[in-house]
């Protein structure tokens, strides 16, 4: 049996900050999924396949936001484009790698 897995970058690629489209996103509900992006996540899971985000989140260990905004955040995006079924994150602080 084979599966279609897709896996996507998703700051700048899915989401962006949705005040300042050339920001980070710091502030977990500043968010949006970009146009195009959405209808590539349709045409992804048309066909069945397995979508799961990937992002290196310096800004915990940078300071510019906790562990557990972090945390909203990949929420937020995985309600705001419900395909993504799964986001792995490095927030790259205490030794943590990868949640």
């Amino acid at each position: 049996m084979q599966t279609n897995l897709l896996l996507l970058d998703l700051d700048g690629t899915v989401r962006r900050c949705r005040s300042d489209p050339k920001a980070f996103i710091n502030i977990p509900d500043d968010q949006e999924i970009i146009p195009d992006a959405a209808v590539a996540l349709e045409r992804f899971a048309s066909i069945g396949a397995v979508i799961a985000g990937c992002s290196n989140q310096a800004g915990v260990a940078a300071g510019y936001k906790t562990i557990g905004e972090c945390i909203d955040e990949q929420i937020i995006t995985m309600r705001l484009a419900p395909q993504i079924q799964a986001i792995f994150f490095s927030p790259d602080s205490d030794g943590a790698r990868c949640f």
